[in-house]
C-alpha cells in the first residue's frame, strides 16, 4: 500500500472507530483491523494516537464541509437542518466522531486547535450564506454552530426525529422573521 493511501486509509479508519467505539475503543489494534493494516504500520505512518486523533479531525472536517449545504435561495437554512438531520439518521458514526472530538478536544490543546482551525471554513461558509449586507453573519453562523450541535446532540441521545425537525423549523421561521419569539 503506498504511504499516502496507508495513512488515509488510517485517519478514516480513526474516524470510523472513534464514532462506533469512542476513546475506550481507540487503540492501535483496532485502527489496524479497520484499516486492513498492521499495529506496526500504524506506528510507521503516527508517533502517538493522540497525532492520529489530531489529524482525523481534518479527515472528519472535511466531510462536515462536504455535507454542508451551500445556495443563494432562502432554502438553504432548512437544507442546513435537513442535512443535519440526515447525518444524525444516515452516518451516525461520523457524528459520534464529531463529538467525541470535541470531547477531547476540552483535554488536548493541540486538538481544540485543530478543531478551531478546521471549523473556521465551515463558519465561513455559513457566513457567506447571509450575504453581503448582513452585518452580524459571522455571530449568526456561530449561533447556527451552537445551536446545530445541540440538535444533532439531541438526536443521537434521545432520537424524536419529529419533534427535532418541528424545532429546527421554528428555530428558522425565527432567525428569519417569520415568527415572533
Amino acid at each position: 500500500m503506498p504511504r499516502d493511501t496507508a495513512r488515509n486509509a488510517i485517519l478514516n479508519a480513526a474516524v470510523t472507530v472513534l464514532g462506533r467505539d469512542g476513546l475506550d475503543g481507540f487503540t492501535a489494534a483496532a485502527l489496524a483491523k479497520e484499516a486492513g493494516t498492521s499495529k506496526a504500520n500504524v506506528f510507521h505512518h503516527f508517533a502517538t494516537l493522540d497525532e492520529i486523533a489530531i489529524a482525523s479531525f481534518e479527515v472528519f472536517g472535511a466531510a462536515m464541509l462536504d455535507a454542508a449545504p451551500t445556495g443563494a435561495d432562502a432554502g438553504w437554512l432548512r437544507a442546513l437542518g435537513d442535512s443535519s438531520i440526515a447525518m444524525a439518521e444516515h452516518q451516525r458514526t461520523l457524528l459520534n466522531a464529531y463529538f467525541v472530538f470535541f470531547t477531547k478536544s476540552l483535554f488536548d490543546a493541540r486538538l481544540r486547535e485543530r478543531v478551531r482551525a478546521t471549523f473556521d471554513p465551515l463558519l465561513e461558509r455559513m457566513a457567506s450564506q447571509f450575504g453581503p449586507d448582513v452585518p452580524d453573519a459571522p455571530a449568526r453562523a456561530r449561533l447556527l454552530a451552537i445551536v446545530l450541535d445541540g440538535l444533532a446532540l439531541h438526536l443521537l441521545i434521545a432520537g424524536a426525529t419529529g419533534d427535532i425537525r418541528a424545532a429546527w423549523n421554528l428555530f428558522v421561521d425565527l432567525i428569519e422573521g417569520r415568527t415572533q419569539p
